[in-house]
């Protein structure tokens, strides 16, 4: 039986009744029935008032027990929904984050080739719907953990045009836009890049190669 503690009383009964002027007493107990044998909720309220209308232990027990497993049910259904709206958006967020970490292969194969690599704009994203536009320069920059300053990075982000490799001084180099002053340490932090890159691959060159 439900235990008084639950804060359900007679006269919260007799208050309910009295609300439903235009029901009587089997109407409503109809209605409950039929709410369970349906599917749908049953409260507290309507156990109690069961229980009150004269209805056997066993009655009411079956109540609990429905609404116990309604709620149990309800609860697998969420935790099912969740789970495949969590595996539905990592999906979506692998597949866009796929198309950066593509570009991040050819980049690097492009600068171990001495090739042009230009500094597009692209978006990362964490969830379906939150995601940072950045360069790709500076993306790899930061997968390849160099601490860059953040006036740089704006730089990056805003000036740097691509990464060129220089055939008459054999050696690599960039460009920026002319609307942009040029950067007094990004050289450093490419250096960096293509250092770092050379050794993910296993590939030496000569200190001479790089930018200076």
């Amino acid at each position: 039986m439900l235990e008084q503690s639950q804060g359900i009383t007679h006269e919260d009964i007799k208050y309910y009744l009295n609300k439903l002027t235009n029901y009587t007493l089997q109407m409503v107990k109809d209605n409950i029935y039929e709410r369970k044998n349906t599917n749908q909720f049953v409260n507290v309220a309507d156990i109690k008032l069961i229980e009150l209308s004269g209805a056997t232990e066993q009655e009411v027990q079956e109540l609990i027990d429905y609404r116990q497993n309604w709620h149990d049910r309800k609860a697998k259904e969420d935790q099912e929904k969740k789970l495949k709206i969590e595996r539905e958006d990592k999906e979506y967020i692998d597949v866009k984050n796929k198309i950066v970490e593509d570009l991040v292969l050819v980049a690097e194969q492009a600068i171990l080739n001495n090739q042009e690599v230009k500094n597009k704009e692209v978006t990362i994203y964490k969830s379906r719907y939150e995601s940072n536009d950045t360069s790709l320069i500076l993306h790899m920059m930061k997968l390849y953990e160099i601490k860059i300053p953040i006036k740089t990075q704006g730089w990056i982000n805003k000036a740097l045009a691509n990464i060129i490799y220089d055939d008459e001084d054999k050696k690599i180099n960039y460009s920026y836009y002319k609307s942009s002053a040029n950067s007094n340490v990004f050289r450093k932090h490419l250096n960096e890049l293509v250092n770092k890159i050379q050794d993910k691959y296993e590939v030496k060159i000569g200190v001479s190669e790089l930018v200076v």
